[in-house]
């Protein structure tokens, strides 16, 4: 049985959604590897961004040279808007090496941007949306020599060279279908004993303008937010737990509080079988006494909230976050009452803001005593947002 050699080029930290299609295609007998860049000190470095040291730790050489060494018989990109340029540059110098090696792209960038990512010319074919089942299929078709351009959710250069993109298939119904992410391809760069991420669901039941998991749901329609099984998130954290023996788990959902039967099934297991600290993201709305209580008697040392700003007209027209100010903070002070740590995100650059919005925040914030730390963010705008859309007009 022939099988394709594929290699994930990546700028950035662990990502599941390369996992998750590394061990799609291991699971149809292909073989995997990563070219990993991790971006230290860059722009998409959230601890510390510093040009001088970014140029002095630039991995480019290293990624390059792994592309030559590993000979694969398909470059894969997984591409947000922040890492295109470098997406770019990586593809056009491995081209320059191995012209013949096709080139995806894949990611919310090229999913929202796919004309204009093809127009660039680096990349042969782009990927929209959920990848796994394309991204088999295009492995398939180059290592048959079957022609892929009616494979759903491709896209591609046609005949005279203008940007063709095909349907998307059916989003993937059941999530226990997927295999366990393949935690080995970045084991070699990542300590998971420290820290072991697992996602539990796709998409996201809110509505928010700047995330990219509102575009994806117009995209996908309502149909995009699934989730897994307790048992298979479980199974999976006993497999890996075992493999790494990690300390801490970050359930990276945008929100882990929904739902509430299969939260208290997924943590009842949780404290039973797994039974080492974890984090999480939540919504004001959602927190009570008892959902508190139900956090941290699971283990639970952090709750991260979306507060954003204090704000709330621009909350709600803008960012398209009904919760009010009351909820969030009859939130924390549940958190404050049962001694559950939490972090706050909070926004800078909101069309419409003001100094006095920030000063206003910091008064809100002063007196929690369980507040760990605020995480400041920038407003960005993304393709295929509805701020973006907004701002457009």
């Amino acid at each position: 049985m022939l099988s394709m050699k594929v290699l994930f080029a990546h700028l950035g930290r662990e990502h599941l959604g390369v996992e998750y299609l590394s061990a799609a295609l291991k699971r149809q007998g292909h073989e995997t590897a990563l070219a990993l860049d991790p971006g230290l000190f860059g722009i998409n470095d959230n601890v510390f961004h510093n040009a001088r040291l970014e140029r002095r730790f630039d991995q480019t050489r290293r990624v390059l040279r792994a592309l030559e060494e590993q000979r694969p018989d398909l470059a894969a990109f997984t591409v947000y808007t922040s890492t295109f340029p470098w997406a770019l540059r990586m593809a056009r110098e491995f081209k320059r090496r191995s012209p013949r090696t096709p080139i995806v792209f894949g990611g919310l960038h090229p999913t929202f941007e796919p004309e204009r990512t093809l127009r660039c010319r680096d990349a042969d074919f782009i990927i929209r949306g959920e990848g796994e089942g394309a991204l088999c299929d295009l492995a398939h078709a180059l290592e048959h020599g079957t022609d892929p351009r009616e494979i759903p959710n491709l896209g591609f250069r046609a005949d005279d060279d203008s940007p063709a993109l095909n349907p998307l298939r059916p989003l993937i119904g059941n999530l226990d279908d997927l295999p366990f992410p393949d935690k080995g391809l970045f084991e070699r760069d990542i300590n998971f004993r420290d820290d072991y991420i697992v996602l539990c669901s796709r998409g996201c039941p809110h509505r928010c303008s700047y995330c990219c998991e509102n575009a994806l749901h117009r995209l996908h329609g309502p149909g995009w937010y699934r989730r897994r099984s307790a048992e298979s998130v479980l199974l999976e954290l006993e497999e890996m737990k075992a493999r790494y023996r990690f300390r801490e788990v970050m359930f990276n959902d945008p929100i882990l509080l929904t739902h509430r039967g299969w939260l208290e099934e997924l943590l009842e297991g949780y404290r039973r079988r797994i039974r080492v600290p974890f984090r999480c993201f939540g919504q004001p709305a959602l927190m009570t006494d008892a959902m508190a209580l139900l956090l941290k008697h699971s283990g639970c040392q952090c709750v991260e909230f979306g507060m954003q700003t204090v704000n709330e007209d621009l909350k709600r027209e803008t960012l398209g976050r009904p919760e009010t100010n009351e909820q969030a903070l009859n939130a924390f002070r549940i958190c404050d009452r049962h001694g559950l740590p939490f972090d706050i995100d909070h926004m800078f650059g909101l069309p419409g803001e003001c100094a006095a919005d920030h000063a206003r925040a910091l008064d809100f914030y002063k007196p929690l005593r369980r507040l760990n730390r605020i995480k400041t963010h920038q407003l960005v705008y993304f393709p295929g947002t509805a701020i973006t859309a907004e701002a457009a007009e």
